[in-house]
């Protein structure tokens, strides 16, 4: 009878601990109310920052935050150095994260790119995208290089243009464009050496078309 109860309630902790499937609600984003932010992780701590604080546009944001999923707290960090600014893209490659592009008030359609050091809290400004600026555009990593697809340059043009970053000699290389249709707003993730890239809008007002091919 003990041999049968011991193996019952291993079987119940194993079936708990692989087949949650739940949401669980953590503590509120520290900063203030956002659209448009973005961010990346590192090691077990998610990194959050920049946004608009309306849909407007008018009020752009370049504050910086920490996640820590151990203490599940919220801490300010250096705002970016560079231009407040929404719609940028962010990712982490070997202990370093990375924000750029977007849009800003003053300079409209972004090219810079700053690195962030989670050990000094210091940003870095790194070679910016050598092509015009772009907004909402989908980025991914595989091995430790970014990949950043598609762009919309001002509010009506969009573009198919597919472009590679590596960290260790900080410098962009033109890939062979998207085949498919000029986008915004897609999604993109990576898994194993492959990067895949989906949906989004066609960017015809008189026509708009959301997208579903992948």
């Amino acid at each position: 009878m003990k041999t049968i109860l011991l193996l019952t309630c291993a079987v119940i902790f194993f079936t708990n601990m692989y087949s949650q499937d739940t949401w669980v609600r953590k503590a509120d984003f520290g900063g203030n109310i956002r659209t448009g932010a973005t961010g990346f992780s590192i090691g077990s701590k998610g990194y959050l920052g920049t946004g608009n604080r309306s849909l407007s546009g008018a009020n752009l944001l370049k504050d910086f935050w920490e996640y820590d999923s151990a203490t599940i707290a919220w801490r300010q960090l250096s705002d970016l150095t560079g231009t407040a600014r929404d719609g940028a893209v962010g990712f982490s490659i070997g202990g370093k994260g990375y924000i750029g592009l977007g849009r800003s008030l003053d300079s409209g359609y972004l090219t810079s790119l700053w690195e962030y050091d989670p050990v000094t809290n210091a940003w870095t400004p790194k070679a910016s995208l050598p092509s015009s600026g772009r907004y909402n555009a989908t980025v991914f990593v595989v091995n430790d290089k970014a990949y950043i697809a598609f762009r919309q340059s001002i509010s009506t043009v969009f573009f198919t243009d597919f472009w590679e970053y590596d960290p260790a000699l900080d410098k962009w290389t033109a890939k062979k464009p998207f085949p498919g249709e000029p986008r915004t707003r897609a999604a993109g993730f990576a898994i194993g050496i492959k990067g895949y890239v989906g949906t989004g809008f066609n960017g015809n007002f008189n026509t708009p078309v959301i997208k579903k091919d992948f």
